[in-house]
C-alpha cells in the first residue's frame, strides 16, 4: 500500500479519535476541573490538522501552511501539558513562571511562522512530493533552539512531576509515573526525528509525533482521566446516599433532577414522578413550600406532616455552576 494513503488514513483516524475523546469529556464531567486536558486535546487536534495540510499539500508554499499549524499546536501542547500536571497534582504555579512559559509559546509560535522570511528555523525548505510528502528543511541559526523550547517545558513537566511522586506511596505512584511516560514519548520522538533529519536522513524518516502524542491522549484517558470521572460520579452518588436527611436537586421548572435514599423514603411517590412532571404538582408535595420559595436565595421553610402531627424544616439553596448559571 501506498506511504502516503497510510500517512494520510492514520493522521484522519488520530483526528477522529482526539475529537471523540474531547465530546465524551464534556459530556460527562464538569469542564473546570478538566479545563487543561479539554486544552491539551484541542491542541493535539491543531498538530493533527497542520500535519494533515503538510501531507495533502501540493508544494512548499502549502506545505508550510500546515507546518506553521503544527508549530502553532505543538507549542500549545507543551504550555498545557505543564499547566494540566500543575493543576492535576495540586502544585501552584506562580504566576511570573505562568506568564514566563505564555511568553515562550507566543516567542516560539512567531520564530517559526515567520522564518520563510527570516530564515531563523528554517535556512531553506522544499516539498517531498515522493515519498512521504513532508516539508524538507535546512535548519537555520535557531533550529536547535527550536526543539530546545519543547525540551525546556518537558523539564519543567518532570521536575513537578518528580515532586509530586515524592510524597506518594503504593499504587498513589501509578499515575505520576503515566504521566512521565507522557512526557517523555513525544520527545523522544523529536529528537530522533531531528537527528536523522540532521544526518542527512530526512527524506526516508517518518515523523510520528502527532501519532505518539495520539498515543499520549489515549495513555491519560484511559489511565488516569477516565477513572477520576467514574471516581467523582461514585463519590457523589454515596455522599448522597449516606446524608440522612432528604435531597432533591430540582431544575428550573420544578422537574426533580436527583434525589437520595432519604428522599425516597420520605416522599415514596418521587421515585414514579414523571422526569417532565414538575414535584410542585403532586399532592404529596408540601404546601409550604410553593414555587415562591425557591425564587431567592438560601432560606430555611418550617412544614408539617399531611395529618399535622410532626413539624419539619427544609433548606432551600440554590445551585449554579461557576459561570453563575442556575442549575437547580
Amino acid at each position: 500500500m501506498n506511504l502516503h494513503i497510510v500517512l494520510i488514513a492514520a493522521t484522519m483516524l488520530a483526528a477522529a479519535f482526539i475529537f471523540s475523546i474531547g465530546l465524551h469529556i464534556l459530556a460527562k464531567s464538569g469542564i473546570v476541573r478538566k479545563k487543561y486536558f479539554l486544552l491539551l486535546i484541542n491542541s493535539i487536534f491543531i498538530i493533527l490538522l497542520g500535519h494533515m495540510i503538510e501531507l495533502t499539500a501540493g508544494g512548499t508554499d502549502s506545505a508550510f501552511s500546515g507546518v506553521r499549524l503544527l508549530y502553532f499546536g505543538g507549542a500549545l501542547t507543551s504550555m498545557f501539558l505543564v499547566f494540566f500536571i500543575a493543576d492535576y497534582f495540586g502544585i501552584k504555579l506562580h504566576a511570573a513562571v505562568r506568564a514566563f512559559l505564555v511568553v515562550l509559546a507566543a516567542v516560539y509560535i512567531l520564530a517559526a511562522w515567520t522564518t520563510d522570511k527570516t530564515g531563523f528555523l528554517y535556512a531553506s525548505m522544499e516539498y517531498d512530493p515522493v515519498y512521504t510528502h513532508y516539508l524538507l528543511y535546512a535548519p537555520g541559526p535557531l533550529g536547535l533552539a527550536s526543539r530546545a523550547a519543547p525540551m525546556f517545558y518537558a523539564a519543567v513537566s518532570t521536575v513537578l512531576l518528580l515532586r509530586s511522586l515524592r510524597g506518594m506511596r503504593g499504587k498513589r505512584r501509578a499515575v505520576p509515573v503515566i504521566m512521565l511516560a507522557v512526557v517523555f514519548l513525544p520527545c523522544a520522538s523529536e529528537i530522533i526525528f531531528y537527528a536523522l533529519s540532521v544526518l542527512g536522513y530526512a527524506r526516508i524518516s517518518l515523523y510520528l509525533t502527532p501519532h505518539i502524542l495520539t498515543g499520549v491522549v489515549f495513555l491519560m484517558y484511559y489511565g488516569i482521566i477516565r477513572y477520576d470521572i467514574d471516581a467523582e460520579a461514585v463519590a457523589a452518588v454515596v455522599a448522597m446516599d449516606t446524608i440522612s436527611e432528604p435531597f432533591i436537586l430540582l431544575d428550573g421548572n420544578f422537574c426533580c433532577l436527583s434525589f437520595n435514599k432519604a428522599a425516597g423514603a420520605f416522599f415514596p411517590w418521587i421515585t414514579a414522578l414523571p422526569g417532565d412532571e414538575p414535584v410542585l404538582s403532586h399532592p404529596g408535595w408540601p404546601r409550604e413550600l410553593p414555587a415562591s420559595v425557591f425564587s431567592g436565595g438560601n432560606r430555611s421553610v418550617n412544614f408539617s406532616s399531611a395529618d399535622g402531627l410532626r413539624l419539619f424544616s427544609a433548606g432551600v439553596n440554590p445551585a449554579n455552576t461557576v459561570s453563575a448559571r442556575r442549575v437547580g
